[in-house]
């Protein structure tokens, strides 16, 4: 819940749809484009690692493969510290409460979104917030000037134990 508090709110009251997760979809970075093709709008990508760090992102926009950086300052980075979670037939659940640092646009850079052939990254300067390669394998995160973001996993290298893009469905 307190991870709404940080989305547009235009968002905060729709219903969330799974649009993408490899273990539903197959694991194909290509496969990620082609869903967000249809819908060009903002999403929420959940990282699990395997030390049981909870990150992600909010995209200010579809992913596409643009080989460049886009989107908008309603972008951010959000972590949920080290939380173990417990799949469900509806996709990742905690097993107890959570609390959410998010991290918002600082203004210093336009580094919101970078996607490619090769990754998916949020936040630049120097350094990405997050990342994750094209075979949703592994992912790195860094300090970040877009966010002024702390490492948001437990290590600056860290393995994907799940990943899911969430989108957004108007609930009226």
């Amino acid at each position: 819940a307190e991870l709404l508090w940080h989305l547009p709110i235009s968002l905060r009251f729709q219903r969330w749809e799974c649009v993408y997760a490899p273990r539903l979809h197959g694991v194909s970075l290509q496969t990620l484009y082609r869903h967000f093709e249809s819908r060009d709008s903002p999403s929420i990508m959940l990282v699990h690692d395997t030390e049981d760090n909870v990150m992600g992102c909010f995209a200010s926009e579809g992913w596409k493969n643009a080989g460049k950086y886009y989107g908008t300052g309603e972008s951010f980075v959000f972590t949920f510290g080290q939380v173990p979670l417990r799949m469900t037939v509806d996709g990742l659940r905690p097993k107890g409460a959570l609390s959410c640092q998010a991290f918002s646009w600082t203004s210093r850079n336009s580094f919101f979104m970078f996607s490619d052939d090769t990754v998916l990254a949020m936040g630049g300067g120097g350094q990405y917030a997050i990342t994750v390669d094209c075979d949703f394998l592994r992912g790195t995160s860094a300090p970040c000037s877009t966010f002024e973001s702390p490492c948001l996993s437990s290590k600056s290298e860290f393995v994907v134990r799940t990943i899911e893009f969430w989108g957004f469905v108007d609930a009226g």
